[in-house]
C-alpha cells in the first residue's frame, strides 16, 4: 500500500491537542495540514538519510503505523521546542554559536528517533 499521512483528528486523539489551536501561522489556510506535510517530509527524509532508500509506495500496515507514531511525535515535538531544521545555531542573547552537529541532533524528536531506529531503519524494509 501507498503511504498515508496521518490527520488531525488521529493526532488529537493520541495527544489530545487540538492542532487547529496551537498552530500559529501568518497564513491561516490550511495551516494543520501544512505542518503535517511538513514534519512527514522530515520524518522520510531522515529514514532515507539512514537507510539510502525507502520504498514509501509500497509499505505494510505496520509500517504506515510506526512511521505515522514517529510523524505526531514529530510534531508535538516541534510544538514545544519550535522547529530546530530552521534554527541557524546562534545564540543572540548569550553571544554564542550552537555547534551544527548538535543543532542536526536535536532536529528529530528523541522519541521519533526511537520509533524509527527500533521498527523502520533496523529492520530494514
Amino acid at each position: 500500500m501507498a503511504f498515508v499521512k496521518f490527520t488531525r483528528e488521529e493526532f488529537e486523539d493520541r495527544f489530545g491537542i487540538d492542532l487547529e489551536s496551537v498552530i500559529h501561522d501568518d497564513n491561516e489556510a490550511n495551516k494543520v495540514e501544512r505542518a503535517i506535510d511538513d514534519v512527514t517530509e522530515q520524518i522520510q527524509e531522515y529514514i532515507i538519510g539512514e537507510m539510502g532508500y525507502y520504498d514509501f509506495d509500497n509499505i505494510s500496515i505496520n509500517q504506515q503505523t510506526y512511521i505515522n507514531r514517529a510523524c505526531m511525535e514529530q510534531l508535538k515535538y516541534r510544538l514545544t521546542n519550535g522547529d530546530l531544521s530552521r534554527e541557524s545555531g546562534i545564540d543572540a542573547f548569550n553571544q554564542t554559536m550552537v555547534d551544527y552537529s548538535q543543532l542536526r541532533t536535536r532536529v528529530i524528536a528523541p522519541r521519533a528517533k526511537s520509533i524509527l531506529n527500533n521498527h523502520i531503519i533496523t529492520k530494514g524494509y
